[in-house]
């Protein structure tokens, strides 16, 4: 949760030493502002303002303590390294820690959960593809014999066919011999 900021005391700011700073478009090598920009420092001021305000908003933000961190820090560390609600600081980290291991660990155990119902969908999916593979087999041999058998019937059928055409000669056979033992009769 982030806090409020509180208006930092002039006290607390940090001042850059300008020395130190590279010189930018506006001043000439020795240091010295250039004539034509009245406030040579002016940017630089801003500058240090803008980057001591974002620093304790970082800080602020992380819940480390009050605005001024310099102070903080100077207060943990001749208090024995308590932070602002009291709490010593290495214990700070070290809850820190343990809420970063048991993260850690969650997702340890959520990618293992993963991988486990991963292993058992790839053995199923082995188990229904060799079951296929063995509906696969039987149909093929079934189809073998069901084709064996076809051919069969077709030889069974050709056959009384034939037997069919021998009756029904014979059958024409022997009504022509018993239509000419009517007309010698006659």
């Amino acid at each position: 949760m982030a806090r409020r900021l509180q208006p930092v005391s002039k006290s607390s700011t940090t001042h850059l030493d300008t020395s130190e700073i590279t010189p930018d478009d506006d001043t000439i090598d020795n240091g010295v502002s250039d004539p034509k920009m009245e406030n040579g420092g002016y940017r630089v001021r801003q500058r240090n303002k803008k980057l001591n305000y974002n620093f304790r908003k970082l800080w602020n933000d992380s819940g480390f303590g009050s605005v001024d961190p310099v102070q903080n820090v100077r207060k943990w560390k001749a208090e024995g390294e308590k932070d602002a609600e009291g709490h010593p600081f290495s214990e700070k980290l070290r809850k820190l820690a343990d809420n970063l291991d048991r993260e850690i660990d969650n997702l340890r155990h959520a990618l293992n959960a993963a991988h486990e119902k991963f292993e058992k969908g790839k053995e199923e999916a082995d188990r229904r593809w060799s079951e296929m593979e063995g509906l696969k087999e039987k149909y093929h041999i079934q189809s073998e014999q069901d084709q064996a058998t076809i051919a069969k019937l077709l030889e069974e059928k050709k056959a009384l066919a034939e037997k069919v055409e021998m009756v029904r000669k014979a059958i024409q056979a022997m009504q022509a011999l018993r239509d000419m033992t009517d007309t010698l009769d006659d």
